[in-house]
């Protein structure tokens, strides 16, 4: 399946990347590989990819001494107002760039700021905007939910991704049709069964974020997007569905990315629900003692009216 292929290029580039093609692969070879790599998330995934690796193709090697999970490196989750920022540094950079540009591509920022506009609004992987985009469906009338559909050929299968917050689609104008055509443009140029050409394309979206001196990268507004659920009381497996994986790679993933901020915010969040319902509480038993106030006030009205009667 693409989906099968896609994994296959990612091990194999991988492997590619750390060691020599034209060494024998043996036990020897790949562990010397592997002990020169010195940062710990390059040498897990190496690790990860040379373990395939040898299945594949019944090498025996034991792979434990390298195997541990390094400590979660740390990100800078962008708060909801960094990211409007953000999207806003894009018009910083036309306003501030050079008067010599290629004018092939002097409009090409506004796809990149679209880009990003997306993977804030829908939480998604980037590859999940160029494979076989659903373009006619996110601008279809239909579209009534404002679903980003994603391929079936991504990395867990089809899905309708929900929007967080619906006003940032407006306030980004994600919907504008010259954007779509420029994403359309863009793929049409890569071949979609070349996973080195699709992942150039991804690659770009890295580039702009640091061109544009943003200090969170593309993956960090996914974890925003699932922080942001969690303190908005989405529950975990809608989140999760969203996103595109199970509830247990949801849970392990995003609860050590919430920092001290992020959990503050979320416990003054959670202590003014409280305070919402404990106001609305006293409004109530206000409420019915002014009815019951107003009650005595008709009955004794009533009998002065039935006193001048008689």
């Amino acid at each position: 399946t693409t989906k099968s292929e896609h994994t296959f290029f990612y091990y194999f580039s991988r492997i590619k990347r750390y060691t020599n093609t034209d060494d024998l692969a043996n036990r020897e070879v790949l562990i010397n590989a592997i002990e020169k790599i010195d940062k710990d998330w390059a040498k897990y995934n190496a690790v990860r990819a040379i373990s395939v690796f040898c299945q594949l193709f019944k090498i025996e090697i034991n792979l434990t001494n390298y195997s541990k999970v390094p400590e979660s490196n740390s990100r800078n989750i962008p708060t909801d107002k960094e990211i409007v920022t953000g999207f806003y540094k894009f018009d910083e950079y036309l306003n501030n760039r050079g008067k010599q540009v290629n004018q092939d591509v002097k409009d090409s920022w506004q796809l990149w700021r679209w880009t990003y506009g997306m993977l804030a609004v829908f939480g998604l992987r980037p590859r999940e905007l160029f494979v076989n985009p659903h373009i006619h469906w996110w601008l279809s009338d239909e579209n009534t939910d404002l679903t980003w559909r994603v391929d079936k050929d991504c990395k867990t299968g089809e899905r309708e991704a929900l929007p967080l917050y619906k006003e940032w689609i407006d306030e980004f104008d994600l919907r504008n049709p010259k954007y779509l055509e420029m994403l359309a443009i863009a793929i049409s140029k890569k071949d979609q069964n070349n996973h080195a050409e699709i992942t150039a394309l991804i690659q770009r979206v890295s580039w702009w974020f640091r061109k544009i001196g943003l200090d969170f990268k593309p993956y960090d507004l996914r974890h925003g997007w699932a922080i942001r659920a969690h303190i908005l009381g989405v529950p975990i497996k809608a989140a999760a569905d969203n996103l595109g994986h199970s509830v247990q790679i949801h849970t392990k993933t995003y609860q050590r990315w919430f920092s001290l901020d992020m959990r503050k915010l979320a416990i003054n969040q959670a202590l003014s629900k409280r305070n919402e319902v404990e106001l609305i509480k006293d409004e109530n038993t206000g409420l019915k003692m002014e009815n019951e106030r107003l009650k005595i006030e008709v009955e004794k009205l009533r009998m002065e009216m039935v006193y001048k009667r008689s």
